[in-house]
């Protein structure tokens, strides 16, 4: 992946993430429902790890850039930013 011309390196689980998110931008995706794409009906799956590879994602992809692209909705789940027409 690349933003800006510079090419991003993402773990497995953050391209999907990223994914499952721009499959429906602007769109609140819930934590759950992220759960369930990546990791299907495991109730095993850390309560924080979507929040843990959101962060990491963000860090990856956010930094230094003057717009970001993930967005959180505290309580809720996270979207990506529509960005065009």
């Amino acid at each position: 992946m690349t933003r800006a011309g510079v090419p991003i390196e993402l773990t497995v689980k953050e391209y999907q993430i990223l994914e499952v998110l721009m499959r429906r931008p602007g769109e609140v995706i819930l934590r759950r429902q992220i759960e369930e794409e990546i990791w299907g009906q495991v109730t095993e799956v850390s309560s924080n790890a979507v929040d843990v590879h959101i962060s990491h994602l963000r860090g990856k992809i956010d930094t230094g850039q003057p717009t970001r692209l993930l967005g959180t909705v505290r309580g809720r789940g996270y979207y990506v930013r529509k960005v065009g027409p």
